[in-house]
């Protein structure tokens, strides 16, 4: 009898474990949209080693009598979306499996503009830089950083290649969809615009990094480079202040990205958005949270709106 009953009762702590993530990932998301009045939301949280989902949760606000009212929406899983930042780590992965750059090697950022093409790009804020590392670039989630770097290192003949790598860094058959590639949209795709992805798929590529997939990259070193680089974030980068506190050390990276809607991109609504893994140095859980805010919102930055619920819910599983 005793054979039997320890298995049973481990099963029964370990499933009631997981509905406890569960419902606290619900009301954890769920104040957050609350307190922003934020049109939706979700998370998925994994289970690094297995690459199975053990929580995860999505609302969509509606308009009622007496304001707005939260419902469950499991559609938003498969949504597509732009990953704007959450690209950033991507590409440089690209260009450090297939060039000759480092993360030390200096690129100009011009204070947070440029032009590629006729095209303006703009990083989110002035950093008061001009020459800064690779590493930073990633740290600070410079957009004129990574353009800059597709522009002057992708070659026309290399077009086929990068289109190939990325979908396999995301297990897809094509993330582009309708989209063209040349010299003149690659920059813009590198951080993050012009591709279209699920959250889900997002996350797997971040659970790839976590479990130190081989199949991943071709250099050995990409993987550890990388992985450095979203610690750094954590550190020194746009999740420093976030993360400051973390009970555990959390390898992320943050977006803030210009919804795209029926208007295009002339609303000026943003996803607030985050991803990473924990613990840093032995990673036992990804995670994703994506926040919709409504428009005009005074607070969006990935750090600041969807940060604080990612974090609880890392900490929350590694209890």
């Amino acid at each position: 009898m005793r054979l039997h009953f320890i298995p049973l009762l481990f099963i029964t702590l370990f499933s009631f474990g997981q509905n406890s993530l569960q419902s606290y990932a619900d009301n954890r998301l769920l104040a957050m949209l609350k307190t922003q009045q934020a049109d939706n939301g979700l998370i998925i949280l994994k289970e690094v080693a297995t690459d199975k989902i053990v929580a995860k949760s999505s609302f969509v606000s509606k308009k009622a009598k007496n304001g707005i009212v939260y419902e469950k929406d499991s559609s938003l899983y498969a949504s597509i979306i732009e990953p704007g930042g959450l690209m950033i780590p991507v590409s440089v992965g690209y260009l450090l499996d297939n060039t000759n750059l480092s993360l030390l090697d200096s690129v100009n950022i011009e204070s947070g503009s440029t032009t590629i093409g006729n095209l303006k790009v703009y990083d989110s804020e002035d950093f008061g830089l001009r020459y800064t590392s690779l590493k930073n670039v990633v740290q600070i989630s410079s957009n004129v950083g990574v353009a800059k770097l597709f522009n002057t290192t992708l070659k026309e003949q290399e077009i086929d290649h990068f289109k190939h790598a990325i979908n396999s860094y995301f297990k897809a058959t094509d993330v582009f969809g309708k989209n063209e590639l040349s010299l003149i949209t690659i920059p813009f795709i590198s951080f993050g615009y012009g591709l279209l992805l699920s959250p889900i798929q997002i996350l797997n590529y971040y659970n790839r990094l976590a479990f130190s997939d081989p199949s991943l990259y071709k250099k050995s070193t990409t993987m550890q480079q990388l992985h450095d680089v979203l610690v750094g974030v954590s550190k020194n980068g746009t999740s420093k202040q976030l993360l400051d506190n973390s009970k555990t050390e959390i390898a992320s990276k943050t977006g803030t990205i210009l919804a795209l809607n029926k208007d295009g991109y002339t609303s000026k609504q943003y996803v607030s958005a985050i991803v990473g893994y924990a613990p840093a140095a032995n990673p036992k859980y990804s995670c994703i949270v994506l926040i919709k805010c409504q428009k005009n919102a005074t607070q969006y930055y990935g750090a600041s709106v969807a940060g604080p619920v990612f974090k609880d819910i890392l900490n929350e599983a590694l209890k």
